[in-house]
C-alpha cells in the first residue's frame, strides 16, 4: 500500500487490504447480498458463507425419482459447494464420476 493510500485509509478509517476468501478446499463459498435500509437505516452488503453438508468419506444415498433410493455410496470429492462425486467402498468412482447435487443426497 502506498503512503498516500495509507494516509487516506487512516483518515477514512477504511482498510484497503483484501479480505481472505475461503478456498475450494474449505468446501465453502462466500456470497454477498445487498440489503436496503429500512426505517432510515443505510443500505449495506450482508456477507454469508455457504458450506457443503457432506465431506469426503461420508456415507450417502442418492434420491431418485419416485422417492426410490440408490446406494449407499461414499462421498469421493466435493468439487464445489453442495456438489459431490461419489464412489464405492473400494474407492472406485460411482455413477460414471458424475457430479451429484446436495439436494439429491441423504445420509445413509
Amino acid at each position: 500500500m502506498s503512503e498516500a493510500d495509507q494516509e487516506l485509509s487512516s483518515r477514512d478509517g477504511l482498510s484497503r487490504e483484501k479480505e481472505a476468501t475461503p478456498s475450494q478446499s474449505d468446501q465453502s463459498a462466500q456470497s454477498q447480498t445487498i440489503v436496503s435500509g429500512s426505517g432510515g437505516d443505510r443500505p449495506g452488503v450482508k456477507v454469508y458463507v455457504q458450506t457443503s453438508k457432506f465431506r469426503p468419506g461420508d456415507s450417502v444415498r442418492v434420491i431418485l425419482s419416485g422417492g426410490r433410493r440408490d446406494g449407499p455410496y461414499l462421498v469421493e470429492s466435493v468439487p464445489s459447494v453442495a456438489r459431490y462425486t461419489l464412489c464405492f467402498e473400494n474407492g472406485e468412482s460411482a455413477r460414471g464420476g458424475a457430479v451429484v447435487h446436495e439436494n439429491d443426497l441423504e445420509v445413509a
